[in-house]
């Protein structure tokens, strides 16, 4: 009776087989990883953190090279100070003692004249000149007191007509007080080519036996007393000289100086 109320066994099925916790695992794996959008992003960081603390030796070493570049600025400073006090003081010292020497010694320009000029290869018929000239300068220092230190790069030139001649340069002494002294200026020029209305000028004016030249000179000078030198001066002498014929036998027939001296 009871046999046939017994029903067969059925076996469990798949989905109660599975335990929760190895379904959720397994759902869970299937799921895709999502990647950030894309877009530009923003980290903070505190201000207060410290990325890199520097060692003790370091930090030593820093402030020893900061003291050492502060103490030779210290001494840089201190010598250009030093150097530009010096400069002005010896400046000042060299304008009191010209100033005095000036004031109180009343310094008077030379007086200068030309003896004697000596003309070569001035052939008016050549198509270009090339002449040279000798002029025998005097020069005499009027200062009691005071000696004249003719300096390098005095010039000299002679002209006609506002036509160049020849140059040529002063010669650079020292010329004692109450003192003489006589040189030669050597000038010379080359290929010069003359107007028609100049060489027929000339040409009369030698006929005549009267060439006016005209000497022009600029000299830079110091005047000297003893260890004290004045500050540079310049002279100008224009001299006008009339010779007799362009010759090395020429003669001056006359002759007119006049210096003035530039402070």
């Amino acid at each position: 009776m009871f046999s046939d109320r017994v029903h067969p066994h059925s076996p469990p099925s798949p989905e109660r087989s599975l335990s929760p916790r190895s379904s959720d695992s397994s759902s869970q794996s299937f799921i895709p990883k999502l990647s950030p959008p894309p877009g530009d992003y923003v980290i903070q960081v505190k201000k207060d953190l410290i990325l890199r603390v520097p060692s003790p030796e370091n930090i030593h070493r820093v402030s020893l090279y900061a003291r050492r570049s502060a103490s030779r600025r210290r001494r840089r400073n201190l010598l250009y100070c030093l150097a530009s006090a010096v400069a002005s003081l010896s400046v000042i010292l060299f304008l009191a003692a010209a100033i005095i020497l000036y004031f109180v010694y009343h310094p008077k320009e030379p007086v200068i004249s030309i003896d004697a000029v000596y003309i070569r290869n001035f052939n008016l018929s050549a198509a270009a000149l090339s002449p040279k000239f000798v002029a025998t300068v005097r020069s005499l220092n009027p200062n009691q007191r005071l000696g004249i230190h003719y300096l390098s790069r005095g010039e000299v030139t002679a002209s006609y007509g506002g036509v160049k001649l020849g140059d040529g340069a002063w010669p650079d002494f020292f010329q004692e007080r109450r003192n003489v002294t006589m040189f030669d200026a050597d000038l010379s020029a080359s290929g010069i080519v003359l107007s028609s209305a100049i060489r027929q000028d000339l040409v009369t004016a030698e006929k005549r036996r009267q060439v006016p030249l005209l000497v022009e000179a600029s000299v830079p000078v110091q005047f000297k007393a003893g260890a004290v030198t004045s500050w540079t001066i310049t002279f100008k002498l224009r001299c006008d000289v009339t010779v007799d014929r362009l010759t090395p036998a020429s003669k001056i027939v006359s002759e007119s100086c006049g210096v003035e001296m530039q402070i």
